[in-house]
């Protein structure tokens, strides 16, 4: 075996029939030996007392084969007391035991040394000595402290209590050759077979006496209590004698009661009186405490009456106490008794009574009127108000009394409510109670008064019962306007009247209007109050699809005083109105791509025989191939339903053979949708079919190929370049004018209303938490009024967009799942500036959803949003820039005259600010240069895109660190020279240095002392 423990087996069994388990602890021992090795023991030589007898052990794990270490603890010897031997432990198993025979009496001795520890086998050797002494001796006891010899043994007298210190025995210790002479000095053991302590004696005088005191701390009531007695000197053989004690009952005249301040108790018929006293034990002077009745007890009890039998009193820390409501115990006045407290314990103490006198005065009577109620109409909902009025028989009254008011609300025989509560008496003896609401159903009212008393006056009560009329009744009856018209989409109002024959209409009514839809599986509920005439207006925004029946239910749950009534009315709806779709333009058989093609549609509501107006036309062209993608462009209907539309043919149409039109109206809330298609196909011509159909054959009959080769270029390849350049222009401008119309983003959290980045485009500051804040609140209001929000929408719901024009900025906020985004911006934004911010907030959002969902405040995971920020917005084109001279030596034949114009003033910029922006350069070429904006910004996109011009970074700027050397005023380098106040720097060349102004850079730029390295690399970096 290799470990030892306890496990647990499960056995289970199944008979095909029946199954079953039993489970099972079984406990693993290591099998062990102990070996004596060694010990002083010689056969036939006896120890002297004092002596000390030594054995050496072994103590084996026969399963491992090892010493078993850490057990000296687990030694035990089968002597009196622990204290007549040791064990040491020598560590690997070995271990000594020194016995101590100077607690030996002179005798044969056979010592098992045993070793029991837990998890191994139990293992013993037995060992055997002697123990004699040359000079023999006496021990005996004497009489001096009352002890007795009794049927062959020493009991000590008179009998102790328990934990009692007050009781001695004397021994005496002879030399039993000299019987007269006492054996001076001496050690006294004593071993009490109550506990572990050993006592020893102390020398009464020099002749062999010694006192040993007792201590009964442990024994009970009728315990029987051993002491062993050993007494050794040097050279005397040891001695040993046993003594005996019985532990007696503390008796009653050492008991006592303290029940200071309720010796004598007077008291009135009625009341409750309080007594309190403490069990004593004055033979330990403390006080008894009974800690459960396992224990013991104390009671009280009043002989002679209904509590004649005993009864618990409260421990409360060490005091008992008690309430004694006489009338319980029908203990009436003009009488005195006696109440018997009593102490009973279960072992230990003796039992004690005390008793305390208790006069019980006579009480005087009293009468309480219910006197009147003041109402003429007691109805349910309605208030009522009771008086009372407690006196004496003698008509005198009792003034700040306390009365207890109970009001029971029946219906027939049930119980509907209960009020308990207590009301005070004035000067006159009335008390009132208002009852503020009479509860439902009620139809009588049973009031019950009584009095208490006090320690003079008796109690009293009276009851009065009350008829309750019921609840008004009340009505619903529908108002509709005459020319209402119940249509799918269209919107209803109505109204609902509550009245009641007896008090006319009813005003301030909650009415809870119920409507359904039939066919379509809707409803709402809504509640409206009524208003002076006792109606209330309801409003349904709008009629659902599909909706062919409607059921108004209207349910008034009553009032405090008026009952409740409903109304339920179903009414048919008409379905929405169908329309006329037409194009009333000439659409052409064949169209030129570039080129407008023009088209106008005429929309009719044919159940009014009226025009739609302000109705979204969607015009959509298709294409035979379907490579091509379809164009749909919009237009509103004006107030003669027609809409109107230009649409441009662009040049990717071109492998097209023709395409049709489609106008679509997606009909309204109450207007049923239209869809038509042109009657014709329309065919797509390109400058080259125009070529080949129209012109080629003229050069066939001779015109000239000249001319037909220019007509030829002209529309085949000139205009649509032309087209397409024009097309690029416009798309580079457009981006353009949207990066500069930017002025702010902040990024806010939805839940919080705080913000966790923001970002300026300008050099403008602001504060983000003020204007986060500010959007919070107007993004609030918006959902709360509903502004520009459906009808419909929930209002814990975020809008989509929020646009805001204010003073000389506008504000752009859009809503994703977790934030809100606003751009603040100069003019109003673009189409694409809405997508791409939308599209920002998805990408945002995706990236950091797991911050989002649950964020903490902590902004930190946000830090590298200006990253994405470039990748949707482009910021990096308001940055600095610097020209990059050797990209324009590698393609500078590339390029055009305005793009070299662009490089030139570039330069200049550069040369005074050592970068420039991409605001000042444009406005400084189109002073230059008479060419269009729109032209001039496609330049410097395209010299971006050529790498001349380059973005001046921080990163850049860092790179750099190293590479400039500012001029300090030591020998070896002359103080540098200023240029207009301009710091000036040294750049090396081979052997030569070179002054030039200091360049402007960023905070994060921090001049240094260039190494020797790398003023080399500076050397590679700038070259000539």
């Amino acid at each position: 075996m290799t470990k030892n423990g306890e496990y647990r087996v499960l056995i289970t069994w199944f008979n095909g029939t029946m199954m079953g388990f039993n489970s099972s602890v079984i406990e693993c021992l290591f099998h062990t030996e102990l070996y004596n090795v060694s010990s002083n023991i010689i056969p036939l030589v006896n120890f002297e007392p004092g002596d000390k007898v030594k054995v050496d052990v072994y103590y084996n794990n026969t399963d491992l084969n090892e010493g078993i270490i850490d057990s000296s603890t687990y030694f035990i010897l089968n002597l009196s007391s622990s204290s007549q031997y040791n064990v040491s432990d020598y560590g690997s198993g070995y271990y000594n035991i020194t016995i101590f025979t100077n607690q030996l009496v002179s005798n044969n001795y056979t010592i098992k040394i045993q070793v029991d520890r837990v998890g191994f086998q139990v293992s013993s050797i037995l060992i055997n000595f002697t123990v004699k002494s040359t000079f023999v001796a006496t021990l005996n006891l004497t009489s001096y402290y009352g002890n007795e010899y009794i049927d062959g043994k020493w009991w000590i007298k008179p009998n102790p209590y328990f934990d009692d210190q007050t009781h001695k025995i004397q021994i005496y210790y002879r030399n039993a050759t000299s019987p007269f002479e006492g054996i001076y000095p001496a050690v006294i053991y004593a071993y009490p077979n109550w506990t572990d302590d050993v006592w020893f004696g102390n020398p009464f005088d020099l002749v062999g006496k010694y006192d040993i005191s007792i201590d009964t701390y442990g024994l009970h009531e009728g315990d029987v209590g051993e002491i062993n007695i050993l007494a050794t000197s040097n050279e005397f053989e040891t001695k040993e004698i046993n003594v005996y004690l019985q532990i007696d009952k503390i008796p009653e005249n050492l008991l006592s009661f303290d029940i200071s301040g309720f010796e004598e108790i007077t008291a009135y018929e009625g009341e409750t009186i309080q007594i309190a006293a403490n069990f004593v034990d004055d033979f330990h002077e403390t006080n008894i405490i009974f800690d459960n009745p396992t224990e013991g007890n104390v009671t009280w009890s009043i002989p002679g009456t209904l509590a004649s039998d005993p009864k618990h009193m409260e421990k409360i820390v060490q005091t008992y106490t008690a309430y004694i409501s006489l009338p319980d115990y029908e203990i009436i006045g003009g009488n005195d008794y006696n109440i018997t407290i009593t102490g009973m314990a279960v072992r230990d103490y003796a039992t004690k009574s005390i008793n305390i006198t208790l006069h019980v005065l006579n009480k005087e009577a009293t009468i309480i009127e219910i006197t009147n109620y003041t109402a003429t109409d007691i109805r349910v909902g309605k208030s009522l108000t009771v008086y009372s009025k407690l006196k004496f028989q003698n008509e005198s009254v009792l003034s700040h009394e306390i009365l207890n008011f109970n009001v029971s609300f029946y219906d027939n025989d049930d119980l509907l409510k209960f009020i308990s509560t207590n009301l005070l008496t004035n000067s006159t003896g009335y008390a009132s109670y208002v009852i503020n609401e009479i509860v439902e159903r009620t139809n009588k009212i049973y009031i019950n008064i009584s009095y208490d008393g006090t320690q003079k006056i008796a109690p009293i009560c009276n009851c009065l019962e009350i008829p309750v009329l019921g609840k008004y009744n009340s009505n619903i009856s529908l108002l509709f306007s005459p020319d209402v018209d119940i249509r799918i989409g269209k919107p209803l109002i109505f109204g609902a009247i509550l009245n009641n024959s007896e008090l006319g209409t009813i005003s301030d009514a909650n009415l809870i209007f119920n409507i359904t839809y039939f066919n379509n599986n809707q409803s709402e509920v809504k509640s409206e109050i009524t208003n002076q005439s006792g109606i209330a207006i309801y409003e349904i925004s709008r009629i659902p699809a599909n909706t062919q029946n409607l059921e108004i239910k209207v349910e008034y749950k009553g009032s405090k005083t008026v009952s409740s009534c409903n109304l339920s009315k179903i009414y048919s709806v008409s379905p929405k109105y169908s329309v006329s779709l037409r194009i009333i333009s000439d659409i052409p058989n064949e169209i030129q791509v570039g080129s407008f093609i023009h088209i106008d549609v005429n929309l009719t509501n044919t159940g009014l025989n009226s025009p739609i107006s302000n109705a979204t036309i969607a015009f959509k062209i298709s294409f035979n191939s379907p490579e091509i993608e379809s164009i749909t462009a919009y237009s509103i209907t004006g107030s003669d339903g027609i809409a109107r539309m230009e649409i441009e043919i662009p040049d990717y149409a071109s492998t097209a053979n023709y395409f049709f039109i489609t106008i679509i109206y997606q009909g309204d809330y109450s207007i049923e949708n239209s869809t038509i298609v042109s009657n014709t196909q329309i065919r797509v011509l390109t400058g080259m079919t125009i070529f080949l159909e129209r012109i080629l054959p003229y050069i066939l009959i001779g015109v000239g190929s000249t001319v037909g080769a220019l007509l030829a270029y002209q529309y085949g390849i000139k205009r649509p370049r032309q087209r397409k350049k024009q097309k690029l222009i416009r798309e580079i401008n457009k981006k353009y004018n949207a990066i500069l119309n930017l002025q702010h983003l902040i990024i806010i959290h939805k839940e919080s209303g705080g913000s966790i980045y923001n970002y300026s485009f300008r050099e403008r500051e602001f504060d983000p938490d003020l204007i986060s804040g500010f959007l919070s609140a107007i993004s609030n209001f918006q959902v709360s009024s509903r502004i520009n929000g459906k009808k419909g929408k929930k209002k814990d719901e975020e809008p989509e967009k929020f646009e805001l024009s204010y003073s000389n900025f506008i504000i752009l906020l859009l809503s994703g799942t977790y934030v809100q985004v606003a751009l603040i911006l100069d003019k109003k934004p673009s189409d694409d500036t809405r997508d791409t911010l939308n599209e920002f907030i998805k990408v945002l959002e995706f990236q950091h959803e797991k911050y989002l969902k649950n964020y903490t405040g902590n902004i930190k995971h946000f830090r590298n949003t200006d990253q994405l920020i470039e990748q949707f917005f482009e910021i990096s084109i308001l940055k600095p820039h610097y020209v990059d001279m050797k990209r324009v030596k590698q393609i500078s034949k590339e390029l055009s005259g305005l793009e070299t114009s662009f490089i030139t003033i570039a330069l200049t910029f550069q040369e005074m600010h050592n970068y420039f922006m991409f605001r000042e350069l444009i406005g400084s070429v189109e002073e230059a240069r008479n060419e269009s904006r729109e032209l001039i910004v496609e330049a410097f996109d395209n010299l971006r895109r050529k790498e001349i011009f380059k973005v001046f970074e921080k990163t850049k700027v860092k790179e750099m660190k190293g590479k400039i050397e500012v001029l300090e005023d030591d020998k070896s380098i002359e103080k540098a020279s200023r240029d207009k106040g301009k710091p000036m720097i040294i750049l090396e060349q081979g052997d030569e240095r070179q002054k030039v102004p200091a360049p402007k850079l960023d905070e994060d730029f921090e001049i240094v002392s260039p190494s020797d390295d790398i003023r080399d690399k500076i050397k590679k970096i700038f070259g000539d």
